[in-house]
């Protein structure tokens, strides 16, 4: 039986829907939304200044209407999806509906792989380089940190040093961490845009410490915890969405602005793992309660947050396609765990970086690597 049905799982699950529904409800919300609009550009600007920005998990959902929304607006796009394939696909797609001032570029790359996300970062490098040159420039200003999955099962991923890495924490966290300590000090982000989840509100302490304590193991060795029984799909899903608003300060430094993007609930792949029958039922019931959003009214309401900046350093939690400010869980300002989290993952990511290095000066050239 897929772990997808236990019922620990289904009961996280319907606690999920319970805090949907909350913030459907405005019971999380900022004191001081009512105040504040959303994406206004200054007076006297009728659109923004062309930039550039890369958007991951970008060949469906609501990465690709991420990518589309910016492309509409004439900003370089850089897609960056798992396979050569889908980033061709995702192209095609996006270059349909882009403005005829709009650039677009495409790296493979699966997250889930801290080697291949250094060597996306390395192919980042040179290519800001070269822009430097270029009479077009789009300044690289700002990170969509969007792709993730929902594992069914629990798995793990190869990692450096002889190490293995929980898939949902590789691909939905961790990836996106490598990521941003690999090009800090190359990029100066204007804003870093975590996609998070309502699911994140259902996460307790003691739970995310058992998750990061399984999430890294060596190579063959035991699962010490999470244990098989105690694990479960939903649990690690919500756990990778809090250590991402956990870790959302850590690495960029005060001058850049954090958003949590906390799109609702979207009809999009994520559930392509859930059994057949438990995927009728969740999209019978979300749109017979209207509760779908639509990818594309959620990408237009966080680039217009992105072109509307005007200089605020403030973090926001936006919510669905109107892009409400809510309140995250009061989880995720708890400094202690915030710097179990990020003292794991800085001596994860080192590891990382210390074996990238030596292949780096192993290989013969930079196309051999």
């Amino acid at each position: 039986m897929s772990p997808v049905w236990r019922p620990i799982n289904l009961m996280r699950m319907a606690l999920w829907f319970v805090h949907l529904l909350l913030s459907h409800a405005g019971f999380y919300r900022e004191p001081r939304s009512a105040e504040r609009t959303v994406g206004t550009l200054p007076r006297g600007r009728e659109e923004a200044e062309p930039f550039s920005a890369i958007v991951t998990g970008a060949s469906s959902g609501l990465g690709l209407a991420i990518a589309t929304s910016l492309a509409r607006r004439g900003h370089r796009v850089i897609l960056v999806c798992r396979t050569e394939r889908s980033a061709s696909a995702a192209l095609a797609a996006v270059a349909k509906r882009a403005a005829p001032t709009a650039r677009l570029e495409t790296q493979a790359c699966d997250l889930s792989d801290p080697l291949a996300v250094l060597r996306l970062c390395e192919r980042i490098r040179r290519a800001e380089k070269r822009s430097k040159s270029s009479r077009v420039r789009f300044p690289l200003r700002h990170l969509v940190c969007n792709a993730g999955a929902y594992c069914g099962r629990l798995a793990y991923a190869a990692a450096p040093n002889g190490l293995e890495l929980e898939m949902t924490f590789a691909s939905n966290f961790f990836g996106h961490y490598v990521l941003r300590r690999a090009l800090e000090g190359v990029v100066g982000w204007d804003s870093v845009v975590h996609t998070t989840s309502f699911s994140h509100r259902a996460v307790s302490g003691r739970e995310l410490r058992a998750w990061l304590r399984g999430a890294i193991r060596e190579s063959g060795g035991p699962n010490l915890s999470p244990e098989p029984r105690s694990w479960s799909p939903a649990m690690a899903y919500a756990c990778s969405k809090m250590a991402s608003i956990l870790a959302r300060r850590d690495v960029e430094g005060p001058r850049c602005r954090q958003i949590c993007l906390d799109p609702g609930a979207v009809d999009t792949e994520i559930t392509r793992e859930w059994p057949w029958a438990l995927r009728c039922v969740y999209t019978l019931v979300m749109r017979a309660l209207g509760l779908f959003q639509d990818p594309n009214a959620v990408a237009e309401s966080l680039v217009r947050e992105l072109e509307g900046r005007q200089g605020g350093l403030d973090e926001n939690y936006i919510f669905g396609a109107a892009g409400e400010r809510l309140r995250p869980s009061s989880l995720a300002f708890r400094e202690d765990l915030e710097r179990d989290l990020c003292m794991e993952c800085d001596r994860l990511y080192d590891k990382c970086r210390d074996e990238f290095q030596q292949r780096r000066e192993g290989a013969k050239g930079w196309d051999d690597f």
